[in-house]
């Protein structure tokens, strides 16, 4: 359609080029040839009005000389000189007949001219028309031929699975066919040809119904996909995408080898995503049994039909068990495969490696430790005491979410602060750094907080960083361009710089009641004592909240900003949250109880408050639930032991609620697998064998250093003493097969690697 449209354009072109240079040439050729022709007219009048008037004075001369005048010649000379003066006149007359001629043949001409101008412009206008035309056409003849095709592909689609149901359909009769056949006692021919007759009908009825539906509403696959909406897109696209690769730039090289690298590594892949599309068009729903009968005859027995139909009930689900655990083998296979390529990276490492997952669990405990200690210094100076959580008296509650504005900036009595105020945010960290690797460098500058964002597709995340103050994130801003590569490459930009209205989450009346507010003092209470033992917190950095004077309202707001600032965690809401931000999201920059209600949503007050002390109750049972176990005494058994074997130390959670369970495992320190005993430890043990040779059964090498041992346990010892580099080794292997194991048991689904380049080396 392109090329015609083209080809019509320029044959429009041409014939309309053409047609002006004939009609300039036409119109000059006429001006012309009148031109000539008005001067052959003029010639020829002023040549035949001489030869009339010499007519007339040569007649007169005749008559007036046959007179008898007596002055016939003074009469001859008057004459003559007549004569000479009727000449003069008639020359005179005669040019500018000539002159008058002229101008107005000159003006005819020039009037043509103008008229082959306007012929001309009238060409250019109508070239413009044509060109015009010509892109309509071939605008509406692609609409009509994508149409066309997104037509014929469904067509082939319903062509396809109708020939699938005719197949089916022919080989049922076959089977029919062939039992007929082999009965001997069988029907007359007659009453088989009605009944096949009528089957057949039946089907072609059904059919007819099927292909009405299809049309009616369309399958959801084929109005989603973007193949079906323009099947040369594709093509096109991989088209393009060769070009770039093709050409000298050495990023889209890069990319294409290790593209061609993770083919050759995941080999069949391919054939599993085939195997995926085969599966999503080949699963068919289970019939019911009124569908099931219609497959069947209609002199089938009852009691053999659902025989029948319990039989094809089995093998049904048998197929989809089977389907279920191809589909998670290839999960299975494919996460694998990804785990050896992300293996090298920092998101790997932030994400599933047990030294990742002890440092973000220090660092948490580090950062709650240092926000207590100024939360303790201001509340010494007197800062918090004018600070409270009643909502403004015009707040009335009428739904779960409620908000209104309140000042920010830290300031009482709310005292909100705004996460984004003196932070630095590190934009598009690619998955090959670590976040570990940003932390070493900017902690000299004394940040209060640190978040990173999931990856996105390109599997790069931002990293958010607040200081406790505009001096210190400037600094840390400025240092950038002295960190190691590639670090000093990211970039980084401060987020806000002044302080902004905030938005207050709004709670029921029933939290300001005073037997509520008595019970929710001692419930906090409990929490910050619980926060600051399971943490490890110095009783200097809480001990002094809850020993504080004033009225039971007071005493619980104080310690309601404690528990946030603090450890990041609303009461009113029961949120407990990793950073900052994440609990600025969900529950506000604070929560507010108010006094007013709306009569149609005094019922919410309860609901919500159930909520609220069903999650504290279950934050508090985890709390309670660390406690030490006769037998091992020792200091990690505060936190090493969600599960509680008995014997061994640790936490009693074995009558906890999934989410006193949930809220108990993220108060325990992650391990690092160390000793021989730890079956995760294997390997350092084949190691060390690795490098033990027996001479006689008393005497031991090192085959590292050669020293001889009378035991096997003192070459073990020498060796994890002196030659701590080959434990190393092996310890890491340790680590990376863990966090390839903490991997395959959750992959994310979210992580795609198409057209991702991933680094070379670890």
């Amino acid at each position: 359609s392109k090329k015609e449209s083209e080809e019509y354009g320029k044959e429009s072109k041409k014939e309309s080029k053409k047609e002006s240079e004939e009609y300039g040439k036409e119109s000059k050729k006429e001006s012309e040839e009148y031109g000539k022709e008005s001067k052959k007219e003029s010639k020829k009048e002023s040549e035949e009005y001489g030869k009339e008037s010499k007519k007339e004075s040569k007649k007169e001369s005749k008559k007036e000389g046959t007179s008898d005048h007596p002055d016939d010649e003074k009469t001859r000379s008057l004459l003559d000189d007549s004569e000479r003066l009727e000449k003069k006149e008639s020359k005179k007359e005669l040019e500018e007949y000539g002159k008058a001629s002229k101008k107005a043949s000159k003006k005819e001409s020039d009037e043509y001219g103008k008229e082959s101008k306007e012929s001309e412009e009238h060409g250019k206008e109508s070239k413009k028309e044509s060109k015009k035309e010509s892109e309509e056409y071939g605008k509406e003849s692609k609409k009509e031929s994508k149409k066309e095709s997104e037509e014929y592909g469904k067509e082939s689609k319903e062509s396809k699975k109708e020939s699938k149901e005719a197949k089916k359909e022919s080989e049922e009769y076959g089977k029919e066919s062939k039992k007929e056949s082999d009965d001997p006692k069988g029907d007359d021919k007659d009453k088989k040809d009605k009944k096949d007759k009528k089957n057949k009908d039946k089907k072609e009825k059904k059919k007819k119904e099927k292909k009405h539906r299809k049309r009616a509403s369309p399958s959801r696959s084929s109005a989603s996909s973007p193949e079906a909406e323009d099947p040369a897109t594709p093509a096109k696209e991989d088209k393009d995408a060769e070009s770039q690769v093709g050409g000298a730039s050495p990023d889209a090289k890069k990319k294409k080898t290790n593209e061609e690298r993770a083919k050759k590594d995941s080999g069949g892949e391919e054939d599993d995503v085939k195997e995926n599309h085969e599966e999503a068009e080949d699963a068919v729903e289970m019939l019911n049994f009124r569908e099931f009968l219609d497959e069947l005859p209609e002199e089938i027995d009852p009691s053999v039909a659902v025989e029948k139909y319990s039989q094809y009930q089995i093998a049904y689900k048998a197929e989809q068990e089977r389907r279920v655990h191809e589909r998670k083998e290839r999960e299975r296979r494919n996460a694998a495969k990804n785990a050896e390529l992300l293996k090298g990276t920092g998101l790997f490492f932030d994400t599933y490696h047990p030294l990742a997952k002890v440092r973000s669990f220090d660092l948490r405990v580090g950062l709650a430790v240092r926000s207590a200690q100024g939360f303790v210094e201001a509340f010494n100076a007197g800062k918090f005491k004018n600070c409270h959580f009643r909502a403004p008296e015009n707040s009335v509650f009428r739904a779960a979410g409620d908000h209104c504005k309140i000042p920010g900036g830290y300031q009482e009595p709310h005292f909100a602060i705004n996460p984004d105020l003196d932070c630095v945010t590190i934009h598009n960290v690619p998955l090959a750094i670590s976040v570990w690797q940003l932390v070493d460098q900017i902690s000299e500058f004394g940040f209060s907080a640190l978040a990173c964002t999931a990856p996105d597709k390109g599997l790069a995340r931002n990293i958010k960083v607040r200081f406790g103050s505009g001096a210190q994130a400037r600094a840390c801003l400025h240092a950038f361009s002295n960190f190691p590569e590639p670090l000093n490459k990211l970039r980084a930009a401060l987020m806000a710089t002044s302080c902004e209205d905030l938005q207050a989450t709004l709670v029921p009346p029933i939290a300001a009641r005073a037997e509520e507010m008595e019970k929710d003092m001692t419930m906090s209470a409990i929490i910050i004592r619980g926060f600051g033992d399971r943490f490890g917190l110095p009783p200097i950095l809480f001990e002094p909240i809850l020993a504080a004077e004033g009225q039971v309202e007071e005493k619980l707001d104080l310690q309601i900003l404690y528990l946030r600032l603090v450890h990041n965690f609303c009461f009113y809401s029961a949120e407990w949250c990793d950073d900052v931000w994440s609990l600025h999201a969900k529950s506000g920059a604070v929560a507010l109880r108010t006094v007013k209600v709306e009569q149609a949503y005094a019922a919410a007050g309860g609901a919500w408050r159930l909520r609220q002390q069903a999650t504290l109750q279950a934050l508090i049972a985890a709390l309670n639930a660390f406690k030490v176990i006769p037998g091992q005494e020792d200091d990690n058994n505060k936190t090493n032991n969600v599960d509680g074997d008995e014997g061994k130390g640790g936490v009693e959670a074995l009558s906890l609620s999934p989410l006193a369970l949930s809220f108990a495992k993220r108060f325990v320190r992650p391990e690092i697998p160390k000793s021989d005993e730890d079956p995760s430890a294997s390997k350092i043990v084949e190691k060390i064998a690795e490098y033990k040779e027996q001479l006689e059964p008393n005497k031991f090498k090192c085959k590292k250093c050669s020293k001889l041992f009378k035991g096997d346990d003192f070459v073990a010892k020498h060796i994890r003493k002196t030659h701590v580099d080959i434990l190393d080794a092996a310890h890491q292997e340790v680590l990376l097969e863990a966090a390839r194991t903490a991997y395959l048991e959750d992959p994310p689904a979210s992580w795609h690697l198409e057209g991702i380049v991933l680094p070379e080396a670890a």
